[in-house]
């Protein structure tokens, strides 16, 4: 490697290090996640489920850029494009589960670049063709990864619902 090659890769880490640690980007990204997270409360809010989603979209696509994607990981890989793909991931998402009351989650940090992990706890209620079954917060491990474009919109989205059975490995919980 020569020293040109050094140099240039040495000011590219320290830029990527300086912006991942602009404690002004981390509380416009730690924001975001949280009206994200305190939006779907505009769902039940309406006097009609219909008219809560629609509140609830038009908040939620404010949050997204245009070309955003929706990456869901459960038992298959779906993904979803732009803003309307995100509000169609989460209707999806509510026809199999749903969360109680001790729903919580946890910005657990930047991990590199411009995206930031979510861990998400509590009790999930999940739909199956034989009737609801009950996961306890110890029976899965949920975790949600937020990538922001430089103007501090999500570009990307990736959701990964693990739903451990009896025989994983419970360092999976970890």
């Amino acid at each position: 490697m020569n020293i040109r090659t050094f140099f240039f890769l040495l000011l590219a880490l320290m830029s990527t290090q300086a912006s991942a640690q602009d404690p002004q980007t981390h509380r416009q990204h730690a924001d975001t996640i949280n009206a994200f997270f305190s939006q779907y409360s505009l769902i039940g809010k309406s006097d009609s489920e219909e008219k809560g989603m629609e509140a609830f979209a038009e908040q939620r696509m404010a949050l997204f850029s245009k070309d955003s994607k929706t990456i869901v990981h459960d038992d298959a890989r779906t993904e979803y494009q732009g803003r309307e793909g995100h509000i169609q991931s989460i209707k999806d998402w509510f026809a199999i589960y749903s969360t109680q009351d001790d729903f919580d989650y946890e910005i657990k940090g930047n991990v590199g670049g411009n995206t930031v992990k979510v861990e998400l706890y509590g009790t999930l209620q999940q739909s199956l063709p034989d009737g609801e079954k009950t996961v306890a917060p110890d029976a899965h491990k949920w975790t949600e990864y937020f990538t922001f474009d430089e103007s501090g919109l999500l570009e990307r989205l990736q959701i990964d619902m693990n739903l451990l059975s009896d025989s994983y490995d419970s360092h999976a919980r970890e």
